[in-house]
């Protein structure tokens, strides 16, 4: 029965990807139109077997260099990168050598585009499916660091207290809200690592959450304090997308000119958004009294 049903299933997909992909279609028109100024929407045709044959849709944007804004904070970023390899104690040694590995690889890019950014190699479908590729696989990428940063967040808070992991995964999440949308036009491997960052403290505290109010609110209230925090949290979470694709709208110059300040203060809502957080963890520490190393 249950092969029955699988097989069914599949065959109903395939069935619907004719209207799948005329939504795609329209959704990349759309925001194309709004986001990118001069971009035009092609199709890509894959076959799966004999008989089916999907056109995937695409945004054709012509790839650009990085402008001097971008390069001198790529450069002043990299700097950074390296002076804290410096000051990490030395049996951190495979970090040391990571962080300086990928201050030289950006520093490789920086010279080639201070010296001859005219000779750009990429082709644009080169660089399309490239960044289809790193953003299908920074977003598996993602999904897999929250799941490490929920048993990684509930471990350290039995070590040091719940209140003190809570502060320091909202402290530097809010803190990667502030700097993720200006990362447009940096290095892959700038964004990448901010991402992880972003990724780890955003969930981390999750689970410390939860433990908290079991820990604290009378056991007889339990049940519906986790509910509030659900309906907050979910509530919230519906909400966040309206609001950053406002903010993405009236701080563009006009249609199809959203650029790095357009995200920057776009993603700056989020962590706006977010600055209560740590301000009622510090009321709950003391409440609470654990200010203490456990």
């Amino acid at each position: 029965m249950a092969m029955f049903l699988a097989v069914l299933l599949l065959a109903g997909w395939l069935m619907l990807l004719r209207w799948v992909n005329a939504a795609w279609t329209w959704g990349t028109s759309y925001w194309s139109d709004m986001l990118f100024e001069g971009a035009a929407v092609k199709h890509k045709g894959y076959s799966i077997g004999p008989l089916l044959r999907i056109e995937v849709p695409y945004l054709d944007i012509t790839a650009g260099v990085p402008d001097s804004g971008a390069w001198w904070m790529a450069l002043l970023l990299t700097t950074l990168t390296v002076l804290i390899s410096f000051i990490i104690p030395r049996r951190q040694m495979p970090v040391i050598y990571l962080l300086r590995a990928l201050a030289f690889i950006q520093t490789c890019s920086l010279a080639y585009f201070a010296i001859n950014p005219a000779s750009f190699p990429y082709t644009v479908s080169d660089y399309q499916s490239g960044m289809l590729m790193a953003g299908i696989t920074l977003a598996g990428l993602t999904h897999l660091i929250s799941i490490a940063a929920s048993l990684a967040g509930g471990a350290l808070s039995d070590r040091i207290g719940r209140t003190r992991v809570i502060l320091i995964m909202s402290c530097t999440s809010i803190a990667c809200s502030f700097v993720f949308g200006w990362l447009v036009g940096f290095a892959m491997w700038i964004v990448v690592l901010v991402a992880i960052v972003y990724s780890f403290t955003g969930i981390g505290d999750s689970a410390v959450f939860s433990t908290v109010l079991t820990e604290v609110v009378p056991r007889e209230y339990i049940g519906a304090a986790l509910s509030i925090r659900s309906v907050l949290g979910f509530g919230l979470g519906a909400l966040s997308p309206w609001v950053f694709g406002l903010t993405l709208d009236l701080t563009a110059q006009g249609p199809g000119a959203a650029d790095a300040y357009s995200w920057g203060i776009a993603w700056c809502t989020l962590g706006a958004g977010a600055l209560l957080g740590p301000l009622m963890t510090l009321k709950l520490q003391r409440l609470t009294g654990e200010t203490r190393h456990r």
